[in-house]
């Protein structure tokens, strides 16, 4: 989060966005969340089209991702409801990694078994 606040207040300094303090932080915790629930890393790049901010994220393997979201809507987020998005996002997270672990193990256990033959 701090990483995306920071990166939005440098691109709006950049460009002489003017901007509410409040609203930088509520969106620099929308983009947080949403990166959080894509498993993608902090926010690389932004751009603002008619009212639309597009995120730039770099996803494993060094291809970007976006996220597009109303600007207005993420200016008036409060971060809680941000933060508690990334709460409820944890255990989503640990039981799809451990699904994914079991899903592994069976396909090698089924691969070694075949072998033995």
């Amino acid at each position: 989060y701090i990483q995306t606040e920071d990166r939005m207040r440098a691109f709006y300094a950049e460009f002489g966005i003017p901007f509410r303090e409040q609203e930088l932080k509520n969106a620099a915790a929308v983009l947080a969340a949403t990166a959080y629930e894509k498993k993608l890393p902090e926010v690389q790049d932004f751009e603002l089209h008619n009212g639309k901010m597009v995120a730039f994220y770099e996803s494993r393997g060094g291809a970007y991702k976006e996220a597009l979201l109303d600007a207005d809507f993420a200016n008036n987020m409060p971060q809680q409801q941000s933060f508690a998005r990334m709460i409820e996002t944890e255990p989503k997270l640990e039981e799809a990694a451990r699904q994914r672990a079991l899903e592994i193990a069976t396909y090698e256990q089924s691969r070694g078994m075949g072998r033995s033959v």
